[in-house]
């Protein structure tokens, strides 16, 4: 008897597989089939190549004024030619505006200054308009020495098209930035220096001495909660003194530093507030679970951060947002086998806030390897990518008979539109995340394997 129940159990989970094996290779075939018909081939990639490939996007973009772009992986040269391209096609044939990176704000300013024709050096730009160690990828300095070139060749007193970062300032986390969390309080106090000697002495006098604690990640889990306090009220209060004062700083400086000004400020908030995630005491051998919330501490400063943008620009302007996958979506963003979401993306809240002028691409790869080129001391290991589970999008999407392409997901038939809307894995050669890929997405992007190029 317990044989047979034995028996019986293995057939009944072998029937289930079975069916479970038919049902993928069938919805993998009719996804090809759809996929080869539907898809555009996406030529060669890079700031100098050809955009002839991209056309179809003006139709499935239309007439929306922010495009996302997501990134599969960070440190991958392919993504960041892949954006080069669609970037120099979004402003020569439709108008952008600006682009918008995964960035720290304060730091971005120096490229915004340098790509609209301020004097200086594209080595110095890119050095210290970069955080996270952006700077040392060659697609960076491509775009902004792209950028610099086509706002020169614009006859006088056109539009320049802009570039600015979203990001917390200060690249909180990475000790080898050339720039650090203090970035913002140290722009915001020279600008009093600059216009308000009085106020400058004042809030340097409040502020100064917390400096130190903030130059890196290492030092501020030793600072007591009175001077963690202390430095969040002079925040604040620096703040408020400069929307209280704006029409006199107006005038002693210009509308334009103003406002950056006042957002350094902002942003000198927004870093305080990750650091007052930190636990008391903490030091770096102590791991970085506390870091976790920042996750969404961090996308909704993204969107607000863009929000900004959006209003230096004026109501009329488009712009590229080029960001990592995990901030580019829709719908939350789950770690597999996770319950609670890991984040709510920026993508959600510009979806809320935008509604069908928001549009984004979702970019997939597969295989390859990649170098982080800024490690202090390392020697640039190749990270090999594993190959995607057999379930994931990657999977899916890399047995297509097309090396490079996009696809509208919008536009499936109705016999995949269920499948497309399940919660999938989506895997970036390291990890998987999980979101419903149609949902999350409004168009995707295959892009084959990658690799990494640094400047140095």
């Amino acid at each position: 008897m317990r044989y047979h129940k034995l028996t019986c159990l293995f057939f009944s989970f072998f029937f289930s597989f079975t069916v479970l094996a038919q049902t993928r290779a069938a919805l993998q075939a009719e996804f090809l089939q759809w996929a080869n018909e539907a898809a555009h081939p996406v030529s060669d990639t890079g700031i100098d190549a050809s955009a002839a490939s991209l056309y179809p996007l003006k139709e499935l973009i239309g007439n929306a004024r922010i495009v996302g772009l997501s990134e599969a992986v960070h440190a991958g040269t392919e993504p960041l030619a892949f954006r080069n391209t669609l970037f120099r096609f979004l402003v020569e044939e439709m108008g952008f505006a600006a682009i918008a990176l995964e960035s720290g704000l304060v730091e971005s300013r120096v490229l915004n200054d340098y790509v609209t024709g301020s004097e200086g050096l594209l080595d110095h730009a890119v050095e210290q308009g970069f955080s996270f160690g952006f700077h040392d990828f060659q697609q960076n300095a491509d775009l902004i020495e792209w950028l610099r070139s086509y706002n020169d060749a614009l006859p006088t007193g056109a539009p320049k098209v802009q570039v600015f970062g979203i990001d917390v300032s200060g690249s909180p986390g990475n000790l080898s930035a050339p720039c650090n969390p203090d970035t913002a309080l140290s722009v915001v106090l020279d600008y009093l220096d600059a216009n308000n000697g009085e106020a400058a002495a004042s809030f340097r006098n409040r502020i100064e001495g917390h400096l130190a604690a903030l130059a890196s990640t290492n030092d501020y889990g030793l600072v007591s909660a009175a001077q963690r306090n202390a430095l969040t009220a002079a925040i604040n209060d620096l703040i408020s003194h400069l929307e209280r004062y704006e029409f006199e700083y107006v005038a002693s400086s210009s509308r334009r530093d103003y406002a950056w000004a006042l957002r350094s400020a902002v942003s000198a908030r927004q870093v305080d507030n990750w650091f007052r995630n930190m636990p008391q005491g903490w030091q770096l051998s102590d791991g970085v679970q506390w870091n976790e919330v920042n996750l969404r501490v961090r996308d909704r400063l993204l969107a607000d951060n863009l929000n900004w943008v959006l209003e230096m620009l004026g109501p009329d302007a488009k712009i590229l947002v080029f960001s990592s996958v995990t901030h580019s979506g829709k719908t939350p963003v789950y770690q597999l086998g996770q319950v609670e979401p890991l984040t709510v993306p920026m993508g959600f809240y510009l979806d809320e806030r935008f509604g069908a002028d928001y549009v984004n691409i979702l970019n997939m790869v597969n295989g390859g390897e990649i170098a982080f080129c800024n490690v202090p001391g390392a020697d640039r290991q190749a990270m090999v990518l594993s190959p995607p589970p057999r379930d994931s999008a990657e999977a899916y999407f890399s047995a297509v008979d097309i090396p490079r392409f996009f696809l509208d997901l919008r536009d499936a038939p109705e016999s995949l539109a269920d499948w497309l809307t399940e919660p999938r894995q989506h895997w970036n050669g390291f990890g998987s995340l999980v979101f419903p890929s149609s949902e999350a997405f409004d168009i995707a992007y295959y892009g084959g394997a990658v690799s990494s190029d640094c400047v140095n």
